[in-house]
C-alpha cells in the first residue's frame, strides 16, 4: 500500500527537487490534502455498515461513525442478503452525531444496512492509516498535488515582496492548468463512467 513518504517521493519527482531545496513536507502535504478535496467532490470511498434497529424511527449513530453523505439506507435480510428493501429515510449530523430518521421504525431485532461516503485517505497523513486511492486515479492525483504544491510557492514567493518577480504569476498559471486539467478529467470520468488516459510527459522541472 503506498504511504504518506512514498507519495512525496513521487510529488518531489516530479517537481524536479529531489533535495527539497523549494518544496518542504508541510507544502507536499497541503497539496495532497487539497487534491484529496477535489478527487472526494467526484470519486469518494463508498462504504457500508450494518446496524441494529432500535425499535424507534430516530437512531443515533456511534460517535466514531464518519461520512461525507449518507445516500441510501437498507432493510439488512440476513437470511436473502440479495433482497434490496430500500428505506425511507433523513440524515443528519448533529454536535458530532449521525443520527437517521427512517419513516417506519423497524423492530429491534432487525437490522439495516447504511450506505455513506468517506473521505479518500494517504497512509501517514493526518493519522490515516489506510490509503484508499484507486490506482487508476494516482497518476492525474499526483499531477494535481503537484499542481497545488507549485500554486503553494508561488503564493509564498509573492508574499515576499517580490512584486517585480514574474515568476509568481508563471508559477501560478502552470498551477492552474494542471489543477483545472484534473477536474476536468474527473467531471469527465464521472459523464463516461471510464477514466481518460493521463499524459506522462514532466511539465514541471525547475518549477
Amino acid at each position: 500500500m503506498t504511504t504518506l513518504s512514498t507519495y512525496r517521493t513521487l510529488l518531489l519527482d516530479l517537481l524536479d527537487d529531489y533535495d527539497q531545496d523549494r518544496y518542504v513536507d508541510d507544502t507536499l502535504d497541503s497539496a495532497l490534502r487539497l487534491a484529496l478535496a477535489d478527487l472526494d467532490q467526484t470519486f469518494p470511498v463508498e462504504r457500508s455498515q450494518i446496524v441494529d434497529a432500535t425499535g424507534q424511527n430516530r437512531i443515533a449513530l456511534d460517535d466514531d461513525f464518519t461520512a461525507i453523505i449518507i445516500s441510501r439506507i437498507e432493510h439488512y435480510n440476513e437470511d436473502n442478503p440479495n433482497i434490496t428493501e430500500l428505506l425511507a429515510f433523513t440524515s443528519s449530523l448533529q454536535d458530532g452525531t449521525w443520527v437517521i430518521e427512517l419513516d417506519t421504525a423497524l423492530s429491534n431485532t432487525e437490522d439495516i444496512e447504511i450506505f455513506y461516503t468517506t473521505p479518500n485517505t494517504i497512509e501517514g497523513l493526518d493519522t490515516a492509516s489506510t490509503t484508499t486511492l484507486p490506482s487508476r486515479l494516482v497518476n492525474p492525483f499526483l499531477r494535481a498535488a503537484a499542481g497545488y504544491a507549485v500554486q503553494i510557492r508561488a503564493q509564498a514567493i509573492s508574499e515576499n515582496n517580490n512584486l517585480v518577480d514574474s515568476t509568481p504569476a508563471t508559477l501560478a498559471a502552470l498551477a492552474n492548468t494542471w489543477i483545472d486539467d484534473f477536474r476536468t478529467l474527473l467531471n469527465q470520468a464521472t459523464r463516461r463512467g471510464s477514466f481518460i488516459h493521463w499524459p506522462t510527459t514532466d511539465l514541471f522541472t525547475n518549477h
